[in-house]
């Protein structure tokens, strides 16, 4: 093949795109119509406020209180004494509806105990013989819990009171013992107890920071039942001669009154 063959070969594609007959244009797109503005949503209706309600309150109490005693077990006069004291509580209440709370507690404290000398005399059935020595222990330990109901009486909007009445379970724990008798130092190991209480009580309290905080005072009596286990009963303890000796049941709890001031908070 010559050169100018060649040559006319490549120069011949090269014209035909030059041409601009040659090139093929893409047919105009129709005009497309405007869009209209989105319409504007109109207002919607105002926001109503849900009425706040107080539903749930808890927090915690100091607490004093007594548990008197004056009788044993066989209903004998005894000289021991269960002495006042101040201890903690836990609390939480639920408004029912706007006059009735349901409530519900946890009372908490340690006892001093008066213990004369031979104050812990053995019932007439024990076959060992008792002792007549001083006695010394560390306090008696208490607690109860249970519920309640209250009628309440709302006075306005920050201040309540109500009237209370329910029914508890509790525990009285007697800690190691030591006689000291004129043969030798006697140790009376732990003893402890349940009881069964229904308390009566009447209250009130008031929002130191609406809806948030609340203070409040409660007088509770309750009558205390159902007294069982071994601290009302005879037990032995070996004396320095390895000879049994039994040792008398402490009193049983006639009552409790409680007194209570407390901080609430209200959710």
């Amino acid at each position: 093949m010559s050169a100018s063959v060649a040559l006319a070969l490549l120069v011949a594609p090269a014209l035909a795109l030059a041409d601009p007959a040659a090139v093929v244009t893409p047919p105009a797109r129709p005009p497309q119509p405007e869009t209209p503005a989105r319409t504007r949503l109109p207002p919607g209706p105002p926001a109503e406020k849900v009425p706040w309600e107080r539903h749930i309150e808890i927090g915690g109490d100091f607490v004093f209180i007594q548990r008197p005693a004056s009788t044993d077990a066989a209903g004998k006069p005894s000289p021991i004494r269960y002495e006042p004291t101040v201890g903690f509580g836990l609390h939480a209440r639920w408004d029912i509806f706007k006059y009735l709370r349901f409530a519900a507690y946890f009372i908490n404290a340690n006892h001093d105990v008066e213990l004369p000398a031979g104050s812990l005399p053995p019932t007439e059935a024990a076959t060992s013989p008792g002792t007549n020595g001083t006695m010394s222990m560390d306090p008696v330990h208490t607690f109860s819990f249970g519920a309640r109901l209250c009628p309440t009486l709302p006075i306005s909007l920050r201040a309540r009171a109500w009237a209370s009445v329910g029914a508890g379970w509790g525990r009285t724990q007697f800690g190691r013992m030591t006689i000291h008798d004129p043969t030798g130092d006697i140790v009376v190991r732990e003893r402890a107890g349940p009881f069964v209480e229904f308390p009566l009580g009447i209250g009130g309290s008031f929002d130191v920071i609406p809806r948030w905080l609340s203070v409040e005072i409660e007088l509770t009596g309750a009558f205390v039942t159902s007294q069982s286990g071994e601290n009302l009963t005879d037990v032995q303890a070996i004396d320095k001669a390895g000879k049994k000796r039994a040792v008398g049941g402490f009193p049983e709890i006639d009552g409790t009154l409680v007194q209570t001031v407390g901080l609430s908070l209200i959710l």
